[in-house]
């Protein structure tokens, strides 16, 4: 078959239990689709499927979930290769952050924070606490009205410096890492309350940090290369 799309119809079938849609050319799921809802077993190997719909959260009668042969961006390939139930708890999570503002994605084995986190611009909570993230998306920036982020216990090695714009932030923890500086955009974090960098490799920290006039917690133990505080 050459099958590319679904038609938004598909959740007229509502007593489907399985479905098989192998070995075609489908790029993504329509919406609809998690409407699906007494779906138990669903097969999509070998498409190109990169994303599968929020709305699929809601499909809790899933058992059987094979969509090898796809090459996807979210859910990450890491939590794809846990099962359906991890599928579905990664689903959730954003399917709840997207109504309650808050995305809670801690131990989920993810090696890069996923595409979809990066579209919620209302977000007001991320937590990626251990993880395996190496890195975070140079566009961190663009979630303007984050207040809480959290990436403790990862494998970061730097914060970006986009992490700058993000003035509406009032905690940044990220302890247990591999961090070895902060940008000096630390500094325009106007609104900044709690910075916690406990468990790192960092050797110094930015004059820039004495600009965080709202700061009330620093927690920097156990950075043994960590000698002298700035002048500033």
């Amino acid at each position: 078959n050459h099958l590319q799309q679904l038609p938004d119809s598909i959740d007229a079938l509502t007593g489907l239990i399985s479905l098989n849609l192998d070995d075609n050319g489908i790029t993504s799921l329509p919406n609809e689709f998690g409407r699906l809802t007494e779906l138990r077993a669903l097969s999509m190997r070998n498409n190109k499927l990169r994303y599968l719909p929020l709305s699929m959260a809601g499909m809790t009668n899933l058992r059987r979930l094979d969509v090898e042969g796809n090459d996807f961006e979210s859910p990450p390939m890491e939590v794809v290769g846990k099962g359906v139930e991890a599928v579905l708890e990664y689903l959730q999570s954003l399917s709840l952050g997207s109504s309650s503002d808050d995305i809670d994605l801690r131990s989920q084995n993810l090696e890069a924070v996923p595409v979809h986190v990066m579209q919620f611009n209302s977000m007001r909570g991320l937590l990626l606490d251990k993880n395996d993230l190496k890195f975070l998306p140079s566009n961190l920036g663009t979630l303007r009205s984050l207040k809480t982020l959290s990436v403790s216990e990862n494998k970061l090695e730097e914060v970006p410096d986009t992490v700058g714009m993000l003035d509406q932030l009032q905690e940044l923890h990220a302890d247990g890492n591999k961090l070895t500086k902060l940008p000096a955009t630390i500094g325009d974090l106007k609104s900044l309350e709690k910075l916690t960098l406990r468990n790192n490799d960092i050797s110094e920290l930015p004059p820039e940090i004495g600009s965080l006039l709202q700061l009330s917690e620093l927690d920097i133990r156990d950075n043994p290369n960590l000698h002298t505080m700035p002048l500033e």
